[in-house]
């Protein structure tokens, strides 16, 4: 979920407890899907103005998209340079 911070606990190479913040990692196509849900919403007033049922719309396309999980745009440029 965008916005949602998770951070876990796990001990270091020294034992000492350290936290890692999850909260960066996101799926590249988030941002490009929510834009495309919001933007076609319009042309289908049935669904418009039901926020729950465009957040299950943009869950659908999301699901049907392979997935990358990047922390920043450097990292997704990074995985399809190598590819």
């Amino acid at each position: 979920m965008p916005g949602m911070q998770r951070a876990d606990s796990h001990p270091d190479s020294q034992g000492t407890e350290s936290v890692l913040d999850f909260g960066s990692v996101r799926n590249h196509h988030e941002r490009a899907v929510f834009r495309a849900v919001l933007e076609a919403s319009p042309h289908f007033p049935g669904v418009a103005g039901r926020q729950e049922l465009l957040v299950d719309v943009a869950c659908v396309a999301l699901n049907r998209l392979s997935p990358r999980y990047i922390r920043d745009e450097s990292t997704y440029s990074y995985h399809v340079r190598e590819r």
